[in-house]
């Protein structure tokens, strides 16, 4: 058990794990209390060292993160138990967040499932430094956002304390020119955004879907530029996380873009249709819709980019450096990163 002190009390853990030690078979616990000097990595190691068969990280997402860079690619099964603001990795594996009881019985008996890992290189006050990661990290806005925000505040009622520093970096916040690199593309690409984020799972708070298509073990990472201007842009930016990534998503309602595509498709079968039926063809689109069509499409890009997917993202920020965050920690700010998969790095244990 490593544990974070400031986010539960161990006699209140150990009641529990001592319950399902005996309702499960397992053996007494090996119990490492973390500190801000060391958050939980080197005791995951000694842990893994020393024969344990189980890991079980109970914090935040920041605690998550440092235990399982101890036992990455160990073949040690490490469970979560979220104690955090954010426990971003817990809602995108459907770990109960709000029952220490139901996360540690999933701990302690849920089934394994691997996932991916992220390794994050970046250079702050000159030093080089490398963090592993498990849900997303972003450039920008984001980053300045969770540092701007008041600890107590998140203590009180959670990840909503997010919202007021949210709202004040829509009108305050600032956009930052930057580019980017997929694996072995040969050219960067340019962005003007509001932040740009890198993601191993896409799923937020209160169940938003930012990367619908972003998966913990498709070996890849989705790349999201947020670049909205002005209120409509905003608004805009919220209809395709609110309704199409996450609503419509659930319901199984293509989105936009795909209905569009299959619009287009069936148009296209008539066309054919008709030419092998007359042996004539049919008018194509006037340029001034296929116009209107472009820019509809450069509109909706606009707002929010799911560029592509990769094994390896480099980023580089032009002007100033810009503020960092990992898995929801700021790290401070950086002239850029650079982000590799580590494919099926981890064995987590999750509900059946």
């Amino acid at each position: 058990m490593v544990y974070n002190p400031v986010k539960v009390k161990r006699a209140t853990l150990e009641r529990i794990v001592a319950e399902r030690e005996a309702l499960h078979g397992w053996g007494p616990s090996e119990w490492f209390e973390t500190t801000v000097e060391e958050p939980g990595t080197s005791m995951a190691r000694e842990a893994v060292a020393g024969g344990a068969r189980l890991v079980i990280a109970a914090g935040g997402d920041g605690t998550i993160r440092a235990v399982a860079g101890g036992i990455e690619n160990s073949g040690v099964a490490m469970g979560i138990v979220p104690l955090g603001t954010g426990n971003l990795l817990a809602r995108n594996l459907e770990i109960p967040i709000d029952s220490v009881e139901t996360a540690v019985a999933v701990a302690m008996s849920g089934a394994i499932r691997s996932i991916d890992m992220g390794r994050v290189t970046f250079t702050e006050e000159g030093s080089e430094r490398t963090e592993v990661f498990l849900v997303m990290l972003g450039v920008g806005m984001d980053a300045e956002m969770i540092d701007g925000t008041d600890d107590r505040l998140k203590k009180q009622v959670g990840w909503v304390a997010y919202a007021s520093t949210f709202t004040r970096s829509v009108f305050t916040g600032h956009r930052i020119r930057a580019s980017y690199l997929i694996d072995d593309d040969p050219e960067p690409r340019d962005t003007h955004a509001r932040t740009v984020l890198v993601g191993n799972c896409g799923v937020l708070q209160g169940g938003m879907v930012l990367m619908p298509g972003a998966l913990l073990n498709d070996g890849l990472f989705d790349v999201v530029a947020l670049r909205p201007k002005g209120v409509a842009g905003w608004l805009r930016l919220a209809y395709a996380v609110l309704v199409q990534n996450t609503l419509l998503a659930r319901m199984g309602v293509p989105p936009a873009r795909r209905w569009a595509e299959l619009a287009d498709s069936r148009r296209e079968a008539r066309r054919e249709y008709w030419r092998r039926w007359t042996g004539f063809e049919l008018p194509r689109s006037s340029m001034l819709t296929e116009h209107r069509r472009r820019v509809r499409e450069r509109r909706a890009d606009a707002q929010t980019l799911v560029h592509d997917q990769g094994r390896r993202i480099e980023v580089r920020v032009a002007d100033s450096p810009a503020a960092l965050q990992i898995d929801g920690d700021t790290v401070g700010r950086v002239d850029g990163f650079v982000a590799e998969v580590r494919s099926h790095a981890l064995a987590l244990r999750v509900p059946f």
